[in-house]
């Protein structure tokens, strides 16, 4: 059930609007950030639009906000120019995000190398975890995100309209239920006869977008969290919830 508005949380004051490049997360935010003695913090509301089926934040959204919350902490932690590319991600989901709270990242810089930056992060609502991330990002990666920009003038709106359904041989439609999954769509798949494994696709257009042309991060993270689940379904041994999730890039 949906918070009472009275009980929907407001970005604390300090922390503004971000611009953020790419269809997928001007789909899906607005996110804040806010800039403090050696580091960066980001958050965002949680919404109706964010939710999966159990009417809790979706896990690719809470992973896609991690993702950024490295990157983001990890550039203001270690005074870099630009973000970081994050190239190995492992989520672990410690409690539900409901709708109408105010999730916060912090970001802690263990240990930098010539090209590498590892880090650990957290999300929080009222002090109180949600979400542990860990990440090995590579710096002076050519088209990075600059960090100043992501405080700059808010880029223009991309077109976010739904693709048109082209689907490979042998996939179906899905429907999906939770409406974060819309911002995904439309999503396909292929369940093999012989060992019951489940095949999910998609096909990349504007709303998947980075802003440079490839598919963002937090889509690959989305599919993946839905596809863990969606897959443990399929077999009778293994329960629908994953607690933690692990990408390579």
């Amino acid at each position: 059930m949906a918070a009472a508005e009275s009980e929907v949380a407001q970005p604390p004051t300090d922390f503004l609007p971000l611009a953020l490049p790419g269809g997928f997360m001007a789909l899906n935010g607005p996110f804040f950030g806010r800039r403090r003695a050696g580091g960066l913090d980001l958050g965002f509301v949680v919404e109706e639009r964010h939710t999966n089926p159990a009417k809790v934040s979706h896990g690719g959204m809470l992973m896609s906000l991690a993702r950024l919350q490295l990157a983001a902490g990890a550039a203001a932690g270690a005074g870099l120019d630009h973000l970081p590319r994050m190239m190995a991600l492992s989520f672990d989901f410690l409690a539900p995000a409901p709708v109408g709270a105010w999730v916060e990242g912090e970001t802690e810089v263990l240990h930098t190398t010539r090209n590498l930056v590892f880090l650990r992060g957290l999300l929080r609502i009222g002090g109180q975890p949600v979400l542990r991330a860990s990440g090995v990002g590579r710096r002076g990666e050519e088209g990075a995100v600059a960090l100043e920009t992501l405080f700059a003038a808010a880029p223009p709106p991309p077109d976010l309209a739904p693709p048109p359904d082209d689907r490979a041989a042998g996939f179906r439609r899905l429907r999906m239920p939770g409406l974060f999954n819309a911002s995904l769509a439309p999503l396909y798949g292929r369940l093999e006869d012989e060992d019951r494994s489940f095949v999910k696709g998609f096909r990349v257009g504007p709303r998947h977008d980075d802003g440079r042309g490839f598919c963002h991060p937090g889509v690959v993270l989305s599919v993946a969290d839905m596809h863990t689940g969606f897959a443990s379904l399929v077999h009778d041994d293994l329960r629908s919830f994953v607690p933690s999730i692990s990408l390579n890039f």
